[in-house]
């Protein structure tokens, strides 16, 4: 930046020398924050991948709970059928519910 400095014919006046000092220092301050900044977004990018791969994992085991839970429901309800058209255990289903008095 120097050589630029003196290309452009600006001499040696110290204050403007002292402000170019104080222009680059922010530069690279800016720079160093924007390296550690993209560090950082890598890192969020990361975790945010992770917990998007965890609650799908976790969205797949409730869908397949679900899905037990309606084929046992399914087994239920069929079995439960099967009885009911049988009459002896319709007739003594409904013994059962007059409380075992005909």
């Amino acid at each position: 930046m120097f050589i630029l400095w003196r290309v452009l014919g600006f001499g040696e006046d110290p204050q403007l020398r002292d402000r170019l000092v104080r222009v680059e220092t922010k530069v690279e301050s800016t720079e160093t924050d924007l390296r550690a900044l993209r560090g950082e977004v890598r890192t969020l990018s990361t975790e945010m991948r992770e917990c998007m791969g965890q609650l799908i994992g976790g969205m797949k085991a409730v869908k397949a709970i679900g899905a037990a839970i309606v084929g046992l429901i399914t087994v239920i309800g069929t079995v439960a059928a099967a009885l009911f058209a049988y009459p002896p255990f319709c007739d003594w289903f409904g013994h059962l519910l007059h409380g075992g008095h005909p």
